[in-house]
């Protein structure tokens, strides 16, 4: 008899999924559905070199990313450059990329006195009303729009990617009014680029036009993608470590060690999920920012391609931000390349 095929279970369906980034819900049918229907779609580059004498291929080939993180008074975004770089070998090419962070910022959309130049309102309003109302639709359509064609369209993205944002919070019932003004503005935003699309196809300043594709980010499934990773990588890190590691049999036991009674500390209350879990994702944003040179190599299991980062320097002000200097020292620029 030939041997029964092994059967592929739920678990497995749901790891496949998250690894090409799609949605791991759903029962073992839809999964296995949505698994067979998106892992044939084409790649982002084979997408962008539809209709162009550009190859399919994508080494030394530069993809312009911004991402966009979702807020109004604390808007941010980071622009990027990515890069798979060539190797001699035509046959087995380097798998890992190169990230070139160009612009990372936050901004405040509604705008300060202290901060004129982040103010993206126009001074010049219909009303008195709308000058009151920053979250009035005539207002913050035109935010929308002047942060489009000035933030985002102005350097050419090939990718854009606008972070996915929910009605509810903590299983709460109700709608809070600043997450109806957020949600607001990223219908704004994926209206403006849809609109724009057919007609300017993102020019930018050196009046260059190609297309740009946009895309939905939920933040909780991008979270447990790289936390997952982090663990697997962890995982096998300590493995290596307990098989490399030999004792001897002439090596002295310890002496057993004298039990003291020690006084009791408070455990800290545990955190909620939600901070929980931004905690760790910054942790894990820290561990890569402070590697040398920068990469995801904290998180990346053995064997599987990593991303190595280089900070220009108009992101460097945020990049301080979110890894402080330590005893004086100043956090060290990436480098270009793989460790």
């Amino acid at each position: 008899m030939a041997p029964r095929k092994p059967t592929v279970t739920a678990k497995v369906l749901q790891a496949l999924l998250t690894r090409i980034g799609s949605a791991s819900s759903g029962t073992k049918s839809t999964l296995l559905a949505r698994f067979q229907r998106e892992i044939q779609q084409p790649s982002v580059f084979h997408r962008l070199s539809e209709g162009k004498k550009q190859p399919h291929k994508p080494w030394n080939r530069k993809l312009r990313v911004v991402s966009i993180d979702m807020g109004i008074k604390n808007l941010a975004f980071c622009d990027a450059e990515v890069v798979y770089p060539a190797t001699e070998s035509a046959s087995e090419p380097s798998l890992h990329a190169s990230m070139n962070i160009l612009r990372w910022k936050k901004i405040d959309l509604v705008g300060s006195t202290s901060e004129k130049k982040n103010h993206l309102l126009s001074e010049a309003s219909e009303s008195a009303e709308d000058d009151a109302n920053p979250y009035s639709p005539s207002v913050l359509s035109r935010t929308a729009h002047r942060l489009i064609k000035e933030e985002v369209l102005s350097v050419n993205p090939d990718i854009i990617l606008i972070e996915k944002q929910r009605w509810r919070s903590g299983g709460g019932s109700a709608v809070q009014q600043w997450t109806v003004r957020v949600n607001t503005l990223e219908a704004m935003l994926w209206a403006i680029l849809e609109t724009l699309k057919p007609t300017a196809h993102g020019a930018g300043k050196n009046g260059e036009k190609h297309g740009y594709r946009v895309y939905a980010v939920d933040p909780k499934r991008v979270g447990q993608y790289w936390l997952s990773r982090h663990a697997r990588a962890l995982e096998e890190r300590n493995e290596q470590l307990t098989t490399t590691t030999i004792t001897t049999a002439d090596e002295p036991e310890p002496e057993p060690e004298i039990e003291t009674e020690t006084p009791r500390s408070k455990t800290p209350p545990p955190q909620p999920r939600s901070k929980a879990e931004k905690s760790a994702k910054l942790s894990l944003l820290r561990s890569w920012l402070t590697q040398q040179p920068m990469s995801t190599t904290p998180s990346t299991p053995l064997l599987t391609p990593c991303i190595s980062f280089h900070v220009a320097p108009a992101a460097q002000r945020t990049l301080h931000a979110v890894v402080p200097s330590q005893g004086g020292s100043v956090v060290r620029r990436g480098r270009r390349g793989v460790g």
